[in-house]
C-alpha cells in the first residue's frame, strides 16, 4: 500500500540526508523504521476493564480515601513545615 505525505521541508531534507547517507537504503525503510520507533513510544489508551483493574487494585493497597488534591495540600503543608 503506498501512501503520500507531506513532512515539510525540514523533514524532506532530514529524510533525503538519510538515505543518502547509506544509513537507509531508501525512504520506506527510514518510515518503517520511524513507524516501528512511534509504535513502541506512542501512549497506548487504557480500556475501561484496565482503568477499573487498576482502581481495584488501588482499593486492595488500602488507600485511605482521600482525594488526590487534598494529599498533594497535605504533602505541601509537611515541605513548607519543613523549610
Amino acid at each position: 500500500m503506498t501512501h503520500t505525505v507531506d513532512v515539510g521541508p525540514h523533514f524532506d531534507a532530514l529524510i533525503e540526508d538519510t538515505v543518502s547517507s547509506g544509513r537507509y537504503a531508501d525512504v520506506s525503510d527510514l518510515m518503517r523504521d520511524a513507524l516501528r520507533l512511534w509504535e513502541e513510544h506512542a501512549p497506548r489508551q487504557m480500556t475501561d476493564e484496565e482503568i477499573l483493574e487498576a482502581v481495584e487494585e488501588s482499593r486492595r493497597m488500602g488507600g485511605d480515601g482521600t482525594p488526590l488534591h487534598e494529599a498533594m495540600d497535605r504533602i505541601r503543608a509537611k515541605l513548607e513545615a519543613l523549610r
